[in-house]
Protein backbone atom coordinates (compact mmCIF):
# COMPACT_ATOMS: atom_id res chain seq x y z
CA UNK A 1 0.00 0.00 0.00
CA UNK A 2 1.31 3.18 -1.42
CA UNK A 3 0.74 5.42 1.86
CA UNK A 4 2.55 5.52 5.29
CA UNK A 5 1.86 3.75 8.47
CA UNK A 6 1.21 5.73 12.01
CA UNK A 7 4.59 6.17 12.57
CA UNK A 8 5.69 7.26 9.69
CA UNK A 9 2.87 9.49 9.47
CA UNK A 10 3.85 11.39 12.87
CA UNK A 11 7.08 11.93 11.37
CA UNK A 12 5.62 13.67 8.41
CA UNK A 13 3.46 15.69 10.70
CA UNK A 14 6.23 16.73 12.23
CA UNK A 15 7.76 17.25 9.46
CA UNK A 16 4.74 19.86 7.72
CA UNK A 17 5.11 21.60 11.14
CA UNK A 18 8.50 22.37 11.22
CA UNK A 19 7.99 23.43 7.36
CA UNK A 20 5.40 25.82 8.32
CA UNK A 21 7.48 27.25 11.71
CA UNK A 22 10.13 27.98 9.18
CA UNK A 23 8.35 29.58 6.47
CA UNK A 24 7.13 32.13 9.19
CA UNK A 25 10.12 32.86 10.61
CA UNK A 26 11.45 33.84 7.06
CA UNK A 27 8.54 35.78 6.20
CA UNK A 28 9.31 38.06 9.88
CA UNK A 29 12.54 37.81 9.10
CA UNK A 30 11.73 39.76 4.96
CA UNK A 31 14.01 43.00 5.22
CA UNK A 32 10.88 45.71 5.48
CA UNK A 33 10.73 49.49 3.83
CA UNK A 34 12.84 51.81 5.85
CA UNK A 35 14.77 48.62 7.55
CA UNK A 36 18.59 48.36 6.88
CA UNK A 37 18.66 44.47 6.96
CA UNK A 38 16.45 41.83 8.73
CA UNK A 39 16.41 41.47 12.53
CA UNK A 40 19.35 39.81 13.92
CA UNK A 41 17.32 37.56 16.40
CA UNK A 42 14.49 36.59 13.72
CA UNK A 43 17.17 35.67 11.18
CA UNK A 44 19.14 33.46 14.10
CA UNK A 45 15.64 31.75 14.90
CA UNK A 46 14.78 31.04 11.34
CA UNK A 47 17.74 29.36 10.74
CA UNK A 48 17.72 27.31 13.96
CA UNK A 49 14.43 26.57 12.52
CA UNK A 50 15.56 25.38 9.22
CA UNK A 51 18.14 23.63 10.98
CA UNK A 52 16.15 21.75 12.85
CA UNK A 53 13.69 20.76 10.28
CA UNK A 54 16.72 19.37 8.29
CA UNK A 55 17.57 17.28 11.05
CA UNK A 56 14.34 15.48 11.50
CA UNK A 57 14.23 15.00 7.75
CA UNK A 58 17.53 13.50 7.99
CA UNK A 59 16.75 11.12 10.60
CA UNK A 60 13.24 10.03 8.97
CA UNK A 61 15.55 8.84 6.31
CA UNK A 62 17.33 6.55 8.35
CA UNK A 63 14.27 5.51 10.24
CA UNK A 64 13.16 4.22 6.21
CA UNK A 65 10.32 7.32 5.64
CA UNK A 66 10.86 7.13 1.47
CA UNK A 67 12.16 10.50 0.45
CA UNK A 68 9.51 11.52 -1.58
CA UNK A 69 7.39 11.48 0.92
CA UNK A 70 9.52 13.83 3.00
CA UNK A 71 9.98 16.28 0.16
CA UNK A 72 6.28 16.27 -0.33
CA UNK A 73 5.27 17.17 3.18
CA UNK A 74 7.98 19.55 3.42
CA UNK A 75 6.74 21.11 0.30
CA UNK A 76 3.46 21.38 2.02
CA UNK A 77 4.79 22.96 4.56
CA UNK A 78 6.27 25.25 3.20
CA UNK A 79 3.73 26.37 1.56
CA UNK A 80 1.89 26.80 4.60
CA UNK A 81 -0.38 23.75 4.21
CA UNK A 82 -1.41 22.03 7.33
CA UNK A 83 -0.64 18.11 8.09
CA UNK A 84 -3.33 15.86 6.55
CA UNK A 85 -2.60 12.17 5.84
CA UNK A 86 -5.24 11.27 3.10
CA UNK A 87 -3.40 13.04 0.73
CA UNK A 88 -2.20 11.43 -2.64
CA UNK A 89 1.42 10.00 -2.15
CA UNK A 90 3.22 9.88 -4.46
CA UNK A 91 5.31 6.60 -5.64
CA UNK A 92 8.54 6.19 -4.30
CA UNK A 93 11.38 4.63 -4.93
CA UNK A 94 11.86 0.73 -2.82
CA UNK A 95 13.47 1.41 0.83
CA UNK A 96 17.01 -0.21 1.16
CA UNK A 97 16.12 -1.89 4.76
CA UNK A 98 19.67 -3.65 5.01
CA UNK A 99 21.42 -1.04 4.49
CA UNK A 100 19.37 0.88 6.82
CA UNK A 101 20.03 -1.44 9.44
CA UNK A 102 23.24 -1.78 8.89
CA UNK A 103 23.77 1.70 10.02
CA UNK A 104 21.86 1.65 12.86
CA UNK A 105 23.99 -1.76 13.41
CA UNK A 106 27.12 0.70 13.59
CA UNK A 107 25.38 3.09 15.54
CA UNK A 108 24.05 1.05 18.26
CA UNK A 109 28.21 -0.48 18.27
CA UNK A 110 29.15 2.63 18.91
CA UNK A 111 26.56 3.40 21.86
CA UNK A 112 27.73 0.15 23.11
CA UNK A 113 31.30 0.68 23.11
CA UNK A 114 30.64 4.42 25.26
CA UNK A 115 28.28 2.41 27.20
CA UNK A 116 30.95 0.26 28.58
CA UNK A 117 33.44 2.93 29.64
CA UNK A 118 30.64 4.18 31.32
CA UNK A 119 30.29 0.79 33.00
CA UNK A 120 34.27 0.64 33.43
CA UNK A 121 34.99 4.10 34.54
CA UNK A 122 31.92 6.49 35.07
CA UNK A 123 31.41 6.25 38.93
CA UNK A 124 35.22 7.55 39.20
CA UNK A 125 35.37 9.72 36.67
CA UNK A 126 32.42 11.21 38.10
CA UNK A 127 34.82 11.79 41.02
CA UNK A 128 37.19 13.00 39.59
CA UNK A 129 35.87 15.31 37.07
CA UNK A 130 32.06 16.18 37.88
CA UNK A 131 32.04 18.48 34.30
CA UNK A 132 32.88 16.07 32.03
CA UNK A 133 30.69 13.14 33.99
CA UNK A 134 28.06 15.73 33.00
CA UNK A 135 29.04 15.85 28.88
CA UNK A 136 29.70 12.18 29.27
CA UNK A 137 26.75 10.98 29.99
CA UNK A 138 24.71 13.87 27.59
CA UNK A 139 26.49 12.52 24.99
CA UNK A 140 25.37 9.18 25.92
CA UNK A 141 22.19 9.90 26.63
CA UNK A 142 21.65 11.33 23.27
CA UNK A 143 23.21 8.94 21.00
CA UNK A 144 21.18 6.31 22.81
CA UNK A 145 18.36 8.05 22.32
CA UNK A 146 18.47 8.02 18.61
CA UNK A 147 19.54 4.84 18.37
CA UNK A 148 15.74 3.50 20.22
CA UNK A 149 14.38 6.82 17.92
CA UNK A 150 15.50 5.40 14.66
CA UNK A 151 14.63 2.07 15.75
CA UNK A 152 11.28 2.99 15.87
CA UNK A 153 10.48 4.73 13.15
CA UNK A 154 12.04 1.95 11.20
CA UNK A 155 9.91 -0.59 12.98
CA UNK A 156 12.22 -2.94 14.15
CA UNK A 157 10.90 -6.89 14.10
CA UNK A 158 12.11 -9.12 16.62
CA UNK A 159 14.47 -10.97 14.83
CA UNK A 160 16.28 -7.85 13.63
CA UNK A 161 16.62 -6.89 16.95
CA UNK A 162 17.76 -10.26 18.13
CA UNK A 163 20.56 -9.01 15.69
CA UNK A 164 21.21 -5.42 16.79
CA UNK A 165 21.43 -5.97 20.38
CA UNK A 166 20.18 -9.39 21.87
CA UNK A 167 23.06 -11.85 21.09
CA UNK A 168 25.24 -12.31 24.12
CA UNK A 169 28.17 -12.83 22.20
CA UNK A 170 28.14 -9.13 21.35
CA UNK A 171 28.28 -8.02 25.05
CA UNK A 172 30.55 -10.36 26.49
CA UNK A 173 32.99 -9.14 24.03
CA UNK A 174 32.60 -5.68 24.45
CA UNK A 175 32.91 -6.38 28.34
CA UNK A 176 36.27 -8.26 27.63
CA UNK A 177 37.85 -5.75 25.67
CA UNK A 178 37.82 -3.28 28.85
CA UNK A 179 38.20 -5.56 31.07
CA UNK A 180 42.06 -5.37 31.40
CA UNK A 181 42.66 -1.66 30.65
CA UNK A 182 44.40 0.68 32.48
CA UNK A 183 42.78 3.51 34.25
CA UNK A 184 44.63 5.55 32.43
CA UNK A 185 43.58 4.47 28.81
CA UNK A 186 40.24 4.53 30.57
CA UNK A 187 40.30 8.18 31.46
CA UNK A 188 41.65 8.40 27.83
CA UNK A 189 38.51 7.11 26.16
CA UNK A 190 35.74 8.57 28.79
CA UNK A 191 37.01 12.02 27.83
CA UNK A 192 37.07 11.63 24.13
CA UNK A 193 33.65 10.61 24.42
CA UNK A 194 32.73 13.61 26.34
CA UNK A 195 34.70 15.64 23.77
CA UNK A 196 31.54 14.15 20.82
CA UNK A 197 29.51 16.68 19.33
CA UNK A 198 26.33 15.28 19.36
CA UNK A 199 24.08 18.47 18.69
CA UNK A 200 22.76 17.02 15.63
CA UNK A 201 21.52 13.98 17.16
CA UNK A 202 19.98 15.83 19.35
CA UNK A 203 17.78 17.74 17.35
CA UNK A 204 17.11 14.43 15.66
CA UNK A 205 16.01 13.17 18.80
CA UNK A 206 14.00 16.40 19.71
CA UNK A 207 12.08 16.26 16.65
CA UNK A 208 11.17 13.05 16.91
CA UNK A 209 10.33 12.69 20.63
CA UNK A 210 8.05 15.80 20.27
CA UNK A 211 6.58 13.76 17.09
CA UNK A 212 5.52 10.96 20.21
CA UNK A 213 8.53 8.43 19.13
CA UNK A 214 11.31 7.28 21.20
CA UNK A 215 12.74 5.38 23.62
CA UNK A 216 9.88 5.85 26.39
CA UNK A 217 7.28 5.10 23.95
CA UNK A 218 5.64 1.82 24.45
CA UNK A 219 6.53 -1.06 22.11
CA UNK A 220 9.85 0.80 20.94
CA UNK A 221 11.96 -2.19 21.19
CA UNK A 222 15.33 -0.48 22.09
CA UNK A 223 17.09 -1.03 25.14
CA UNK A 224 17.78 2.07 27.52
CA UNK A 225 20.50 3.29 27.89
CA UNK A 226 21.04 2.35 31.76
CA UNK A 227 20.22 -0.92 30.92
CA UNK A 228 22.86 -1.20 28.72
CA UNK A 229 25.19 0.37 31.30
CA UNK A 230 23.97 -2.26 33.92
CA UNK A 231 24.13 -5.08 31.36
CA UNK A 232 28.04 -4.41 30.79
CA UNK A 233 28.90 -2.95 34.39
CA UNK A 234 27.15 -6.95 35.38
CA UNK A 235 29.55 -8.80 32.71
CA UNK A 236 32.38 -6.55 33.98
CA UNK A 237 31.99 -8.02 37.18
CA UNK A 238 30.50 -11.20 37.03
CA UNK A 239 31.96 -12.86 33.08
CA UNK A 240 29.28 -14.85 31.87
CA UNK A 241 32.10 -17.31 30.08
CA UNK A 242 35.81 -18.11 29.78
CA UNK A 243 36.72 -15.33 27.49
CA UNK A 244 38.86 -17.84 26.20
CA UNK A 245 36.15 -20.38 25.26
CA UNK A 246 34.95 -17.93 22.31
CA UNK A 247 31.55 -16.17 22.16
CA UNK A 248 28.15 -18.10 22.53
CA UNK A 249 25.93 -16.10 19.87
CA UNK A 250 23.32 -18.66 20.74
CA UNK A 251 22.44 -16.54 23.89
CA UNK A 252 20.12 -13.95 24.05
CA UNK A 253 20.12 -11.14 25.79
CA UNK A 254 16.76 -9.63 27.97
CA UNK A 255 17.59 -6.01 29.09
CA UNK A 256 16.02 -6.66 32.71
CA UNK A 257 16.96 -5.37 35.96
CA UNK A 258 20.34 -6.42 37.72
CA UNK A 259 21.45 -6.53 40.95
CA UNK A 260 24.73 -5.17 42.52
CA UNK A 261 25.43 -1.98 44.35
CA UNK A 262 28.67 -1.42 41.65
CA UNK A 263 26.29 -1.13 38.79
CA UNK A 264 23.57 1.23 40.48
CA UNK A 265 26.19 3.90 41.36
CA UNK A 266 28.32 3.37 37.99
CA UNK A 267 24.65 4.04 36.57
CA UNK A 268 24.10 7.31 39.01
CA UNK A 269 27.71 8.62 39.11
CA UNK A 270 27.10 8.98 34.92
CA UNK A 271 23.83 10.74 35.40
CA UNK A 272 21.95 8.43 33.73
CA UNK A 273 19.32 7.47 36.31
CA UNK A 274 17.29 10.85 34.99
CA UNK A 275 16.53 12.03 31.92
CA UNK A 276 19.64 13.97 30.46
CA UNK A 277 18.21 17.70 28.52
CA UNK A 278 18.65 17.69 25.00
CA UNK A 279 19.90 20.70 22.85
CA UNK A 280 16.99 22.33 23.17
CA UNK A 281 16.24 26.09 23.30
CA UNK A 282 14.15 26.89 26.57
CA UNK A 283 12.27 29.25 24.55
CA UNK A 284 11.55 26.05 22.07
CA UNK A 285 7.78 25.40 22.32
CA UNK A 286 6.59 21.98 22.21
CA UNK A 287 4.38 21.30 19.33
CA UNK A 288 0.51 20.33 20.03
CA UNK A 289 -0.26 17.85 16.87
CA UNK A 290 -3.93 16.75 16.17
CA UNK A 291 -4.79 13.55 14.29
CA UNK A 292 -6.60 15.93 11.84
CA UNK A 293 -6.43 19.17 10.71
CA UNK A 294 -8.33 21.39 7.79
CA UNK A 295 -6.57 22.22 4.61
CA UNK A 296 -7.87 24.28 2.37
CA UNK A 297 -4.80 24.74 -0.16
CA UNK A 298 -4.32 22.67 -3.15
CA UNK A 299 -2.39 19.62 -3.32
CA UNK A 300 1.09 20.02 -5.03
Amino acid sequence: MNEPNRVQQRVLRAVTTQAMEAGKLANSAVVRPGESGPDEARRIAHERSVHRCEQLRIAAIAGGVPQEWIAQTHHRGQLGMAWRPDIHWREHEPINRARLLADLHSDMRHVQDIAVVAAAYGHRGARVEAGTSQLFARNLNTLGRRVAAIAHVLGVTAAEAEQLWGRQDQWTAAATAVRGLSQDTLLGRWREHARLDTREAALQVSGLEDAGIGVATAKNPAPMVKDMVARLGHLLHHPTADPGQGPCPERHVTFSATDGAQIAASIDATNLAAATPVFRSAADPLPEFSDSTPDTGVEP
